[in-house]
């Protein structure tokens, strides 16, 4: 685990969901989005989806992206799609893909960033990298906006 510095070009779709209902609903709008990755210019083989982050028990509605990595901006984008710049400081898990270690994940690299001295940055997008080949995912990177330690309230 580390801090990075990132800057991502992105084209995606927007879906807006209960927070509640995330886990039902993100692996099928995966794999409707991942057909149209051919429409995407300069697109890479990484897919990755941008979170909005649950800023409190009364937040119930969300947003995520769906999309590809791509290299450098597009110009030209795809009916339905966005364009999405992810930049700034995140705390930075990298493993072996295994949906059914999700909350494992995200516990150990919460754990891993206090005890750093840095913090979750409360507005900023959460990110999850999915690397692969023929559509196959096998390395993933959850990458969590982070405050610096000089910005800790």
């Amino acid at each position: 685990m580390e801090i990075k510095e990132l800057k991502l070009d992105m084209v995606g779709t927007k879906y807006v969901a209960a927070f509640s209902e995330y886990a039902a609903i993100i692996p099928g709008k995966v794999g409707t989005f991942s057909h149209r990755k051919a429409e995407i210019p300069n697109v890479t083989n990484d897919s990755i989806i941008v979170y909005e982050p649950k800023t409190g028990d009364d937040h119930k509605i969300g947003y995520f992206y769906i999309g590809f990595i791509t290299e450098g901006p597009v110009d030209r984008i795809p009916s339905g799609m966005d364009y999405l710049q992810v930049e700034g400081s995140f705390a930075v898990l990298e493993t072996e893909f295994d949906v059914t270690k999700m909350g494992e994940y995200y516990s150990v690299l919460v754990k891993w960033l206090y005890a750093e001295g840095y913090q979750e940055h409360p507005t900023d997008q959460i990110v999850e990298i999915y690397t692969g080949q023929n559509g196959q995912i096998d390395q993933l990177s959850i990458c969590l906006p982070v405050l610096s330690p000089k910005h800790v309230p």
